[in-house]
């Protein structure tokens, strides 16, 4: 508890910090400067002063933040400086919050780490040593190539799951598979299994306390490599005979535009199997449904959000009897909740992060990688016993309040109805699983007018069809970070655009004349700033009972915070108002621009929370920080 207590203080700490920094650009933002320094000589040697201050401070930060990343981070000497670096500015911002992403993930248990077991004496010698650096993105053939259902990423939605039969049914395959609207209106199948898993009944032996049962000693056991559909159905049969059984997966997502489950490791109470998921008879891995949907064969899982996606897109797998022992760290209130932690409670697990990142498509398979693959699964059944005897101890079956177990199999069972679905986006909003704002909403401090913005969307368009088409990853394709970059310095033609396209990016240098074009296309429709989009509205035309249509169909951030910035100008227009114009000096164009913006905005019927007053108030101050600076050179 003391480690989650003193990451809550430091939170808090974080939080503080950045409302007193939000306040602090509020203040400078809402004054007049340049008027200031005009009529006031003292006042311009001390803004001198301060912007030296705060140039030699930002550089110690970036240097620090750049050497904890590993990232390159440039020095700030002058205030030109910022706009000549200012690329590795957002690189060294950019690592540094997703590392931190990473880190909070890996914290919480949201992502899984590979961790292998200390080298203790008993099984020290058994251990393989690794000789070579590992392999992160082999150059290989892709084995998608090869598979006898090859991947479609223009399929139109909704995603139609691939069963062919449906086991252990209680509601049949053709009645199961219905088209029904989502939260925000869309069309989608319902989980083929949703019938029998909301009506599911956990075996009685999972809500009682047991001995423990050891894993078998990983010196005197052998994982068992399956790679025949053979070797499948005589695992299946093996399988069949367990109460209780543990999933893992490796997945791979850098050359494939939706990603592969390259590995799917599966532990009995007696052996291992490592099952290579790349063959290309891979969906008839969908035999394994005999025993993943038997509700009386627990499957545990940790972490297993994205693996119910990954299972049902890949090889038609779904799951009934999940228990996912994250939930059951979650309701223990353990002061971290990752397969770490776990491992380090139970089984004296170090952490070692070497594979975590691997390239798991590579066959055959290294010795040190199987070890390792196997590991994830080896032990966790023992885990598993650890924790439900902690749960059911703890539990009061009769009060709702404390019966711990109850709600850990629960969440178990709600997860298992996880879908998945087709990924998109939004060409106009950029709303969607691939679309574009999410990161321009964490990075609004970039301010693009209205033709970088338009370059950055048509880049954004061309590299996802191109990814699609070649069946790679966006970021194998081009960079979202090259992106902003291009888009930031938007290159008056082709051979200037040419010249920004990084070495690397082998799909996208020889295009260069189709992303131009795309590019000139899509800057002769015009369209907004990034400020005029952060702030646009629907209009009363497509408005029902005061609200904008898309923020009553839909659950996404777009028309949330829409609505929330509606309500932030309504209160603070008049101030706000006077701010802005200020600081636009003589610029008559943009002041009629920025009328026109306040003249459409209506109040919302709905209130919002203060965090995203305080979310849109960051979003608003940097951007009207940077139209400020920009305004005083």
């Amino acid at each position: 508890m003391e480690q989650s207590q003193d990451f809550k203080s430091l939170q808090e700490s974080v939080q503080k910090s950045l409302i007193s920094t939000i306040k602090t650009v509020n203040r400078i933002a809402a004054e007049d400067l340049s008027f200031q320094r005009t009529v006031n000589p003292s006042v311009g040697q001390l803004l001198e002063d301060r912007t030296s201050r705060i140039l030699e401070l930002s550089t110690q930060l970036l240097l620090t933040a750049g050497k904890a990343c590993g990232v390159k981070a440039p020095k700030l000497e002058d205030v030109e400086d910022i706009e000549m670096k200012w690329r590795g500015v957002v690189d060294v911002v950019d690592s540094s919050l997703e590392k931190a992403d990473t880190a909070l993930d890996e914290y919480t248990g949201l992502v899984k780490r590979k961790e292998p077991p200390l080298p203790d004496p008993a099984n020290k010698s058994k251990k393989p040593k690794s000789t070579n650096k590992v392999i992160r993105n082999a150059n290989m053939t892709k084995p998608q190539l090869l598979f006898e259902r090859k991947p479609d990423n223009f399929a139109p939605a909704p995603w139609k799951p691939m069963l062919t039969s449906k086991p252990n049914a209680k509601l049949s395959l053709e009645e199961s598979l219905n088209v029904v609207p989502n939260e925000a209106g869309t069309p989608q199948y319902q989980h083929p299994y949703e019938h029998e898993i909301v009506r599911m009944s956990y075996p009685k032996r999972v809500f009682k306390e047991s001995e423990p049962i050891m894993y078998q000693p990983v010196e005197t056991t052998e994982a068992t490599f399956v790679d025949t559909y053979e070797g499948v159905l005589e695992m299946l049969e093996e399988l069949k005979g367990a109460k209780e059984i543990a999933i893992d997966l490796e997945h791979h997502d850098f050359r494939s535009y939706v990603g592969l489950v390259s590995l799917m490791q599966i532990s009995t109470r007696e052996k291992d199997w490592i099952v290579d998921t790349l063959q290309p008879w891979r969906h008839k891995l969908e035999v394994l449904n005999q025993v993943f949907t038997d509700p009386n064969v627990v499957k545990v899982f940790h972490g297993a959000y994205m693996d119910m996606v990954w299972l049902q897109r890949d090889l038609g797998l779904y799951v009934n009897g999940l228990f996912d022992t994250f939930f059951a760290c979650e309701q223990l209130h353990y002061p971290a909740k990752s397969l770490a932690y776990l491992l380090s409670k139970f089984v004296d697990f170090d952490a070692d992060k070497q594979y975590q990142l691997a390239d798991w498509r590579i066959r055959p398979l290294p010795e040190e990688m199987m070890y390792y693959a196997r590991s994830d699964t080896h032990y966790l059944l023992y885990i598993y016993d650890r924790v439900r005897n902690e749960l059911v101890a703890a539990s009061d079956r009769g009060d709702v309040d404390k019966d711990y177990i109850g709600r850990a199999v629960e969440k178990s069972k709600e997860q298992s109805l996880s879908r998945y679905e087709h990924p998109g986006y939004d060409e106009e909003t950029g709303e969607g699983s691939r679309g574009w704002y999410g990161y321009i909403f964490k990075n609004s401090h970039l301010a693009f007018d209205s033709e970088q913005f338009a370059v950055f969307r048509a880049l954004w368009k061309w590299r996802d069809n191109t990814a699609r088409k070649e069946d790679e990853s966006t970021n194998y394709v081009l960079s979202t970070r090259d992106i902003t970059e291009i888009a930031r310095i938007n290159p008056p033609d082709a051979k200037a655009l040419h010249s920004l396209l990084p070495l690397n990016a082998s799909l996208a240098r020889p295009r260069f004349n189709e992303i131009w074009e795309q590019i000139k296309e899509t800057k002769a429709k015009g369209g907004l700033s990034l400020l005029h989009f952060f702030t646009s509205m629907a209009p009363d035309s497509v408005r029902k009972n005061g609200m904008p249509i898309a923020a009553r169909k839909t659950t996404n951030y777009l028309a949330i915070c829409r609505s929330a910035l509606n309500g932030i100008l309504q209160r603070d227009q008049p101030k706000l108002r006077r701010n802005l114009f200020r600081s636009l000096g003589r610029d008559s164009y943009n002041k009629a621009r920025l009328k026109e913006t306040f003249n459409t905005i209506q109040p919302p019927k709905r209130s919002m929370s203060l965090s995203r007053q305080i979310l849109w108030r960051v979003q608003l101050a940097m951007l009207r920080l940077k139209r400020l600076t920009k305004s005083l050179r």
